[in-house]
């Protein structure tokens, strides 16, 4: 039987078939041979994700073929599935578009992103979309507006609600961040929270548990012109250090981890021990939202937590200020967030550092990134979310037969 897994090769399965359909009707098709013979299928993408949400024990779909990329509005592009953000990145740049607060170059897929509400620099992918085509239970391929129930369940829907085969995508003209980057002590930076929130278009923290200090990116407004040079570089919303590491060592330090890098120059007595990986490097994170406005209690109980439970890394846990999108399952639904993102380059330990960030982060009203890796814990993750009661019964009337059913997708809507 054929075997697939996901980047970190935590997570994978042996489907029965693993298929690369060329267009959303055969999708369609596949879909629904897939309903008569009572089998599961799911989706994946380029296998970004850190948990276990694509695993299938039924059909397994590739989106490779589905890249197809047009304009139907001056401002909205219409891309496959299979359509990396990297290359939607750079198509955009070159009609001096963007999509607004996309976070740089990346091979995940769009719908990939959008299933699993993939985030940028302020504002969640979510947002960015106008209308998907997905394709439901019965093998039927339908739009539907990003206003509607359907839409919503199925940005951030984990595959559960059909399978995204095409987006619609609003794009705002191409712009450059001005980016500043500054460390401070853990106290000095919390003290300054609330002001750099309000004032900055894109706000993120590198602190690494265990460190005194935390390194501070910042993005004011977007410079109106950009430079003539810019057709040269990469995508307009890729930030200057990236640009600068890139285009300066891309031959010399082709894996350079780059957050340790910055990481440690916000604490030079952190105890490092790489800053260069292999070409197989692998990496598993945990990621957790909490209201915005409780950010800064829970930093604060998370620090306390980590040095109770000796809990140290060399790779630094990013803080990031989101605002909110419609997506049901989404973790920044209806409240602008803290996202919280502890990562640790395998093979070194993680499960109790995450549980340790999953238990500090709990009392805050915590919501799991459902791409990221979950601990274990009896109750479902999502208990307190206010989308899993809806989602449990558009779900029920969209899949009564568990066709897009996975371990996950069980373990954490509790069928």
């Amino acid at each position: 039987m054929p075997r697939w897994q996901n980047q970190s090769r935590l997570f994978g399965c042996r489907p029965t078939r693993i298929l690369t359909p060329q267009s959303s009707t055969a999708v369609g098709t596949v879909v629904a041979e897939a309903a008569a013979a009572q089998s599961p299928v799911r989706m994946v993408g380029a296998g970004t994700v850190q948990g276990d949400v694509a695993v299938s024990s039924g059909v397994l779909l590739r989106a490779d073929a589905l890249t197809d990329l047009q304009w139907v509005e001056a401002d909205v592009v219409r891309v496959g599935a299979g359509v990396s953000l990297a290359k939607l990145e750079a198509d955009l740049h070159r009609s001096g578009r963007a999509i607004a607060g996309l976070a740089g170059p990346s091979d995940a897929t769009v719908a990939g992103t959008v299933s699993t509400s993939g985030y940028g620099f302020r504002v969640p992918l979510n947002c960015a979309v106008r209308a998907l085509e997905l394709v439901t239970a019965d093998g039927d391929v339908r739009w539907y507006s990003a206003d509607t129930d359907i839409a919503r369940a199925a940005m951030g829907g984990i595959g559960a609600f059909g399978i995204i085969t095409a987006l619609e995508l609003h794009t705002v003209p191409a712009y450059w961040n001005h980016v500043t980057s500054t460390t401070l002590t853990f106290d000095d930076a919390a003290q300054n929270w609330r002001d750099w929130v309000q004032d900055s278009a894109w706000l993120q923290w590198w602190w690494v548990p265990g460190s005194q200090r935390v390194l501070v990116w910042r993005a004011g407004p977007a410079v109106a012109n950009m430079p003539p040079t810019a057709a040269a570089l990469p995508t307009p919303t890729e930030p200057r250090w990236r640009r600068r590491v890139g285009l300066a060592v891309p031959l010399l330090l082709p894996r350079l981890n780059r957050t340790a890098v910055l990481g440690a120059a916000a604490d030079l007595a952190a105890p490092w021990s790489a800053g260069v990986r292999g070409p197989d490097a692998r990496a598993v994170s945990t990621t957790w939202t909490v209201p915005l406005d409780q950010a800064l209690p829970a930093l604060r109980i998370l620090r306390e937590s980590l040095r109770g439970a000796a809990q140290t890394t060399t790779t630094a846990l990013i803080v990031r200020a989101l605002d909110a999108d419609t997506g049901l399952l989404s973790p920044f639904r209806d409240r602008r967030s803290a996202l919280i993102s502890a990562r640790v380059h395998l093979p070194a330990p993680f499960e109790r550092y995450f549980r340790a960030v999953a238990d500090a982060l709990a009392p805050f009203d915590a919501r799991p990134h459902l791409a990221s890796y979950l601990p274990q814990t009896p109750a479902s993750p999502l208990a307190g979310h206010p989308g899993v009661a809806a989602a449990r019964e558009l779900r029920a009337a969209l899949d009564p037969s568990g066709l897009f059913d996975s371990a996950a997708v069980a373990r954490l809507l509790g069928s």
